[in-house]
């Protein structure tokens, strides 16, 4: 961490998109005049995210690779935080899309090129986490970068470590990962299948439905195939990577063998997406999207419907004891509720060098943050304060495909394997028929029946207590996550079927 004023070396331009943490801006760099990206973050609003930033920076500052997006450093000005990155002017692939999907020929050079960088990363003892559409990014000249390494993750020693910790997107989520019973690089393997389903069809499997549904019928359904026109040796390829035992599929070096990617062509083909985008702008697509997605949030009363049910990002998980009898007790931070829908650890735990900012929130002074701010680009620790819980509302259009989760289950709770069984009705059936057959896995293979009561149930409840303030109302929700518990207990597998059926119930409403 460089605690020089970033403006004296770099210039910020256009606004180009949003990263996981900040803004990102179109920059160049005074002494070289090469263009870079620029993602500033807030450290005042972004204050929950502290450990994430660190652990981006600590990840990026690590990272040597064609195959991904070049570190150049970070600054801290004032409360604001600049990563300067390598600029890819191609774009992203998710962005390449918007003229129509993928012909087979590109999606073969983009999942060669991600191989590579994942056999990179997997040597490291790095896991992306998030490969997705909107994660990959190209060059001027068609070289393909792995970018946004907001949840990245180390492993621990060897690559035979496992993860236990819930992050990623829900659609392209591995059944272990949602599981949580442990992981390690292959469940990148599974998102990059998914990802090339993504490409080929222009969505995700499941991409019609609501994440916290999706998150029950990744682990129960069988692995999505790909079907239409494609080559055997492309959907053979996405079979290898869309394995349900994580130990079935192969590594990324393995993969970089497959008769689909030896196939392969340069990376200097990709620029004829970059052309084709360029065209389909030139034509008024942009303007042509632009205008309907303003008609839709008209529909919406000016609101975005992605942003309406944006499933958020989800970056620390409460440790909730589930055997005392008496209260159940919350050892780390609450989750609290912020207005978009995003759920964050509320730390309430007061530190010396915070000041109040104008809003009222405790924030940090810029002076305490500067000080405490070390070589290695370490963070100071920042308090945060909670906010209301986010009011349900309706919906027009897609459901937000690109919110990524970063939730770490410190449960105590033991995983009880003994479901209640569910009747499947025939909307269930017609949300299994991704380009699988309908019929269920076996139960064994289900999510397991306490991490909706762990991961969600509990930890919502928690976050409320900071926000009453009568002993009455913390009697109130003690009572309320002991009926969890104990219903949970005599009848395994029923908070997973409450939430289940509340999803269902809020979908029949919108759509009446």
């Amino acid at each position: 961490m460089d605690n020089q004023d970033p403006e004296e070396f770099y210039v910020k331009q256009d606004r180009i998109g949003k990263g996981s943490f900040g803004e990102v801006y179109k920059g160049y760099d005074k002494r070289t005049q090469k263009t870079v990206a620029i993602k500033i973050i807030d450290l005042e609003s972004a204050e929950d995210e502290i450990e994430d930033i660190q652990q981006e920076i600590q990840i990026l500052s690590q990272l040597d690779s064609p195959h991904v997006t070049k570190y150049h450093g970070s600054y801290l000005k004032g409360s604001h935080l600049w990563i300067v990155m390598e600029y890819c002017s191609g774009g992203s692939c998710s962005d390449l899309m918007k003229p129509g999907v993928f012909r087979e020929e590109y999606i073969a050079i983009i999942v060669r090129e991600l191989l590579r960088g994942l056999e990179y990363l997997h040597t490291e003892g790095k896991l992306h986490r998030d490969i997705k559409a909107a994660n990959i990014l190209l060059s001027a000249n068609g070289e393909v970068k792995l970018a946004d390494f907001g949840v990245s993750g180390q492993l621990s020693g060897t690559l035979s470590a496992k993860k236990n910790t819930f992050v990623g997107t829900p659609y392209w989520m591995s059944p272990e990962v949602i599981k949580q019973s442990g992981y390690d690089h292959k469940a990148d393997i599974w998102s990059l299948g998914i990802t090339a389903i993504e490409l080929a069809k222009g969505e995700p499997p499941y991409a019609e439905l609501h994440p916290m549904k999706v998150l029950f019928l990744i682990p129960k359904n069988p692995p999505p195939t790909l079907e239409g026109p494609f080559s055997k040796s492309f959907r053979e390829f996405v079979a290898c990577c869309l394995q349900r035992d994580p130990k079935d599929r192969p590594s990324a070096r393995e993969l970089l063998k497959h008769k689909f990617i030896r196939m392969a062509k340069k990376t200097s083909y990709l620029t004829e997406l970059i052309e084709r985008h360029e065209r389909w702008k030139a034509e008024g697509g942009e303007r042509i999207e632009e205008e309907e997605r303003n008609h839709v949030e008209e529909l919406n009363g000016g609101s975005d419907p992605e942003d309406l049910w944006d499933f958020g990002t989800v970056r620390h998980a409460a440790t909730v004891g589930r055997t005392a009898p008496n209260p159940v007790q919350v050892s780390g931070p609450p989750l609290t509720w912020e207005n978009n829908g995003t759920t964050r650890s509320d730390g309430s735990s007061n530190s010396g060098g915070s000041s109040y900012s104008g809003n009222g929130r405790r924030g940090p002074s810029d002076s305490s943050i500067a000080s405490t701010v070390t070589a290695k680009g370490e963070l100071p620790p920042i308090p945060s304060q909670g906010q209301g819980p986010p009011t349900p509302s309706k919906r027009t259009g897609s459901y937000d495909r690109q919110g990524t989760i970063r939730l770490a289950n410190n449960s105590t709770a033991s995983n009880n394997n003994s479901g209640l069984a569910r009747e499947p009705s025939d909307e269930d059936e017609d949300e299994s028929t991704y380009g699988h057959s309908s019929h269920r896995a076996d139960i064994d293979d289900e999510l397991p029946d306490t991490t909706m009561l762990d991961s969600v149930v509990l930890p919502a409840i928690a976050s409320l207590f900071p926000r009453v303030s009568t002993q009455e109302a913390r009697v109130a929700l003690s009572a309320l996550q002991r009926a969890f518990t104990d219903a949970e207990r005599i009848i395994p597998g029923v908070t997973l079927e409450l939430i289940n059926e509340i999803v269902d119930s809020v979908e029949r409403v919108d759509d009446s």
